[in-house]
Formats: structure tokens, C-alpha cells, sequence
């Protein structure tokens, strides 16, 4: 019975674990489409731009603001892309423990 309290503890635990990575994830994913939003804009644009640098708005070149929002992307991707690697190991874990408390409940009844 101690087993099963365990077991079913740290698979809320995990539970709530792939809750949080699901929850960044899509907010990378909201912060993605922006930027990709902003480069679509920024190709069509003449002169200068104006970004937000804090509580400012200062005025920029397109081009500057475009590699800006480049480098950003990427750091999302690749913060999109290890989210997911977590997500998807802590998913596997969930898994494996999911048979166990199983496996532990048919044992007790």
C-alpha cells in the first residue's frame, strides 16, 4: 500500500511536470508566431521602424530589427526544440510508471 502512495504521488508529480513543459511550450510557440508576424511585416515596410527597447519605443533601421527578431527566432526554436526532448522523456517516464501503479493496484486487490 506504501508502494502504490509512492508510485502515485510521483505520477501526479510527473503529471504536473508535462503540464509545465506543455505550458512553455505553447507560450514559445505564441512568442514564434509574433516574431515570424513582425519579419512577414518588416519585409514590407520603408524607412525606418520603430521597437520597443524596455518601457521605450526607439526608432531603428529594418534591417536591424530583422536580424533581431532572426537571432530571437532561433533561440526559440531551440528552446521549443529541448522543451520538446524534455517533454518527450518525461512522457516515456510517465509511462513506464503509469504500468507500474497498475501493475501495483492488481497485486493489492
Amino acid at each position: 500500500m506504501e508502494n502504490i502512495e509512492k508510485l502515485s504521488k510521483e505520477y501526479s508529480q510527473l503529471q504536473q511536470q508535462i503540464q509545465t513543459f506543455y505550458i512553455q511550450k505553447e507560450n514559445s510557440r505564441v512568442e514564434l508566431n509574433e516574431i515570424n508576424t513582425a519579419l512577414d511585416e518588416l519585409k514590407t515596410v520603408e524607412g525606418d521602424v520603430f521597437k520597443q527597447a524596455g518601457i521605450i519605443i526607439i526608432k531603428s533601421a529594418p534591417k536591424k530589427v530583422s536580424k533581431e527578431l532572426e537571432e530571437k527566432k532561433e533561440i526559440i526554436e531551440l528552446r521549443i526544440r529541448s522543451i520538446e526532448k524534455k517533454e518527450s522523456a518525461l512522457k516515456e517516464k510517465f509511462q513506464k510508471l503509469h504500468q507500474e501503479l497498475l501493475s501495483a493496484q492488481e497485486t493489492t486487490e
